[in-house]
Order: structure tokens, then C-alpha cells, then sequence
């Protein structure tokens, strides 16, 4: 999945110009501790952009030579320390729900084995007992991972292999029962699309059933474009917002106006926050939509202040 997610990151404008930590960590929607890294990057714009940069050159090179470092004595270090920072910067920078916690759970289960077995070699004073506990491993663990590497290269390769004959070869292959593994897809992460895609969000609020005035903020986004309650679990945020955040455009707006699929993402938070607050009646609700862009700055993109595109009511 690394060699995946690298092969996709090669093409992508933010990564090819190392800006993709500097615009995660600076977006409300991404991080939970958006205004301190905001206020890093206004007060220390080049100290930000350098550790961001180099941060996201050690990602690459972990991602890339992730099994060949394996093979050796500083790598396996490399490999196992920068993952466990790499955990360690998603679970506090960046909103990922309970993604760095399961991940922290398989690295340790991975990474656990080999060194209590390495110990293990250590300490055994038999020559012929350590060949006998390494070599029948050893051929295991370049088996395992020299199929593994091959059916991730071609899966990696295959999107941006020419088209025709050769692609429709390789995708027979990766669809071929030996070479399959079910679950795995192309990995297609913190990429351009994802992350400019919360460019627009909305404020949800309830209204007062008789001065028809905004009395309660549904806890969806707050005033910055940040998640609140309901985006901090799975279900609503991507089977409901993040669909909509993903959208094209002319899916969700017709010039300022929004289109039924906005309408229907609107539909499901209030029918999740009514399920929610056991309400007995119908309540109304005010969707408002703000919008902020990308623009310019000295060493890396910043975002501008937010505007509004329009506002709907709901019964």
C-alpha cells in the first residue's frame, strides 16, 4: 500500500510541490489544532514550511523503501521509529477518527515479533541452534514480501501504464485468484481532490419554531470549517459529508443555488441530529454555505477568509 500510495502522490500538485502537511495541519476540516499551527505558520512562516517539507520527505522515502530497509540493521530502526511518528503525528495533528489508533495496534503486532525473535537469536550461544531459527525464517519473510512487492507493483504501475494492450494485461493479472488480495484498492490519500475538497462547507443551525431564529449549532462544522461531534465519528462522516465534501462542484451548487444531492446531505444530518436529540415533532432547520480558497503565499499556499454562497431553510 505504501508503493500505491506514493505511485499516486508522484502526480499529485501538492505533493510535487511539498506543500501537503503545510495545507493539512493549516486546515480547520483536517486538524483539530488548526489555529496553533495557523499561528506557527504566520509568525514563523519559513521555520513551518522547512520541518513541514522535511517531514514530508522522511514520509516519502519510509513509504518508498519501506521493505528494503527491513533487510537491514539502521532501516529496520528507521522504519519502526518513523512509523511509530508518523502514528503519533496523525493521532494529534490531523482529524482521522480512530484510523491512528488501529494503526498504532498493527505496528506493534508487526513489529513486535521480529524484535523479541532477534533478542531471541542474540542470546542463543549455539551457532547451528541460531541457522536453524534464522534460515527456515528467513526464507518465509523474502517469500512472503517478494509477492507482496510484485503484486503491489503491478497494482501501483497499472494506473499509469500506457493505455491499452499492456494495461488490460496487467489488470487481467491483478484480477487473476493467486494474485488477488480481497480489500486492497487503489490507495488514493491526502491528495489534492481530498483535501481542497472542504474548500466549501455549512453551518447547520436549529431554528426557533416561532421566531424562525438560529437558536442551537447542529454540531457538524464550526465557524472555521472544523469538525464537531458528529464528524468525529465513521458513519456520518463518510457515508454522509464526506460524499459531498468529494463532489464535483456542479453536483453540489448551480451557480449559488444548491442542487438536490446538497439538499439531500442537509436531509440526513437534520434527520441524524432529530434521532439524535429525541425530538418529538418536526423541527426547522437554517443551512448557511461558506466557501474559502487557496491563494498565494511567500513560502507555501494559505487559505483566505471564508464568504458565504447562500442560505436555505428546512422543515
Amino acid at each position: 500500500m505504501t508503493v500505491t500510495s506514493f505511485v499516486r502522490h508522484l502526480r499529485d500538485p501538492l505533493w510535487q510541490s511539498f506543500d501537503v502537511l503545510q495545507v493539512v495541519f493549516t486546515m480547520p476540516y483536517w486538524s483539530p489544532h488548526y489555529a496553533w499551527f495557523r499561528m506557527l505558520a504566520e509568525q514563523y512562516p519559513y521555520c513551518f514550511d522547512l520541518v513541514c517539507s522535511a517531514a514530508l520527505l522522511i514520509t516519502i522515502i519510509w513509504q518508498l523503501f519501506l521493505f528494503p530497509l527491513l533487510f537491514t540493521h539502521g532501516g529496520m530502526f528507521f522504519v519502526t521509529w518513523v512509523g511509530f511518528l508518523f502514528i503519533a503525528g496523525s493521532a494529534f495533528g490531523i482529524h482521522l477518527c480512530s484510523l491512528p489508533y488501529q494503526e498504532l495496534i498493527l505496528w506493534l503486532l508487526c513489529f513486535s515479533y521480529p524484535i523479541a525473535r532477534s533478542t531471541a537469536v542474540a542470546n542463543t550461544d549455539s551457532v547451528i541452534m541460531k541457522e536453524k531459527m534464522e534460515r527456515p525464517a528467513a526464507i518465509l519473510t523474502f517469500s512472503i514480501v517478494g509477492l507482496v512487492i510484485a503484486y503491489l507493483s503491478l497494482s501501483s504501475l497499472s494506473p499509469i501504464l500506457p493505455r491499452g494492450a499492456v494495461q488490460r494485461k496487467v489488470r487481467k493479472v491483478l484480477r487473476f485468484y493467486p494474485f488477488r488480495v480481497p480489500g486492497l484498492r487503489q490507495v488514493d490519500v491526502f491528495n489534492a481532490r481530498t483535501l481542497l475538497a472542504t474548500e466549501t462547507f455549512f453551518l447547520l443551525h436549529e431554528l426557533d419554531r416561532e421566531t424562525k431564529e438560529p437558536v442551537r449549532l447542529v454540531p457538524v462544522f464550526d465557524a472555521e470549517g472544523g469538525r464537531l461531534q458528529y464528524l468525529h465519528h465513521m458513519i456520518p462522516y463518510t457515508e454522509v459529508v464526506m460524499p459531498w465534501l468529494a463532489a464535483a462542484e456542479e453536483k453540489t451548487f448551480q451557480g449559488n443555488e444548491p442542487t438536490d444531492f446538497t439538499q439531500g446531505t442537509i436531509r440526513n444530518l437534520m434527520r441524524l441530529d432529530v434521532c439524535l436529540r429525541h425530538y418529538a415533532s418536526t423541527t426547522d432547520y437554517q443551512a448557511t454555505f461558506y466557501q474559502r480558497s487557496r491563494v498565494s503565499g511567500v513560502y507555501f499556499p494559505q487559505w483566505s477568509p471564508v464568504k458565504e454562497l447562500a442560505k436555505t431553510q428546512h422543515a
